[in-house]
């Protein structure tokens, strides 16, 4: 059995902004950081993050816990207003979350990642990565203990 870094790593940007090289770079980053949790989805980079994560970790699949999902691609129910208002909803918290983090000397994805991995019903924390230093950055995060309040 496999136990779950508190840090994962976050792959919507796999096959997208990352392409098959860059993206071994970062999977490869990750599992040297110690990150046994990979997550993605088979709309990320229209499947080849799927596609790509098969190909980077075969012959080591056993090292890591690759959680996906489906469903999420276009046509989703939300309505328009709904959709209004959950952005506009995140952006008065986003605005929260950058003044507390500023005060605390961290960036707002250190925050996140402190806060929720020193939470104990917090298993592991997702994080994506376009460089092995956000790799490195996103597991050095979750010994942060963060306060959100």
């Amino acid at each position: 059995m496999i136990e779950l870094s508190r840090v994962g790593l976050g792959t919507n940007n796999i096959g997208r902004r990352l392409d098959l090289g860059r993206a071994r770079t970062v999977v490869d980053a990750a599992i040297d950081a110690g990150v046994t949790h990979i997550d993605t989805a088979d709309t990320y980079g229209g499947g080849d993050s799927e596609r790509f994560l098969g190909e980077i970790l075969d012959g080591r699949r056993e090292r890591v816990v690759i959680a996906t999902k489906f469903g999420m691609a276009e046509g989703g129910n939300g309505l328009p207003e709904y959709v209004r208002r959950a952005i506009d909803a995140t952006f008065d918290r986003l605005e929260e979350l950058e003044r507390l983090a500023a005060e605390q000397g961290l960036t707002l994805l250190e925050l996140a990642i402190g806060a929720l991995a020193s939470q104990p019903a917090v298993v592991s924390v997702i994080a994506g990565a376009t460089t092995p230093e956000q790799v490195r950055a996103n597991a050095a995060a979750a010994t942060i203990d963060a306060a959100l309040d």
